[in-house]
């Protein structure tokens, strides 16, 4: 985003805007460039969910959003993202890849497509996710913007966990060197 970039009717303080209706407050991240928004109080937070589940297997458990309660490898906090159980010590419901040519419902061309689940109780605790790439792994990481340079971000209804899952077409052309990698990106508020 360049230096003439403004939010209309939007708070800013440094790169951060805000905006609040109700009870709806919208933070975006000029740096990140993602967008929050985070319905009324109590409800679906963090705490709620975590305080959802049994540790008692796991004595002296990390329960902080970047900890890793059930010591499978994956933080607690991308656990509530996909909508997975904290307690469980089985890594499920990852993200997964795939190199397709013309897929329906896009623009033709070739893409790297992204696919995860996003749970609702995540998005209405305020806990930002999304895709990013990187054509080399070394960074830095691009966020996946809808619109933005050819990216296509398309959300089904998951009532499985609930909440959606989140296809994201990124272009193969964005790559100079034909390799694209992409990742999950979960920002705790």
């Amino acid at each position: 985003f360049g230096s003439g970039f403004t939010v209309v009717g939007w708070t800013k303080s440094g790169t951060n805007w805000t905006k609040t209706e109700g009870t709806k407050s919208w933070s975006f991240s000029q740096s990140t460039g993602v967008l929050t928004l985070t319905v009324g109080s109590g409800g679906n937070t963090y705490a709620s969910w975590m305080g959802g589940y049994d540790f008692s297997a796991f004595p002296g458990a990390d329960l902080s959003p970047n900890g890793d309660a059930d010591g499978d490898g994956m933080r607690n906090v991308v656990e509530f993202v996909l909508g997975n159980a904290p307690n469980l010590t089985k890594v499920e419901n990852l993200p997964t890849m795939a190199l397709v040519t013309n897929p329906a419902g896009v623009p033709a061309g070739e893409y790297l497509v992204f696919t995860y689940r996003r749970s609702s109780a995540s998005t209405d605790a305020g806990v930002g996710s999304g895709a990013q790439y990187d054509a080399d792994l070394a960074g830095p990481w691009t966020n996946a913007v809808n619109g933005s340079a050819g990216v296509v971000v398309t959300e089904t209804v998951n009532a499985a966990i609930p909440g959606h899952d989140v296809k994201v077409h990124i272009p193969r052309s964005l790559s100079g060197s034909g390799k694209l990698f992409g990742r999950l990106s979960v920002l705790v508020p």
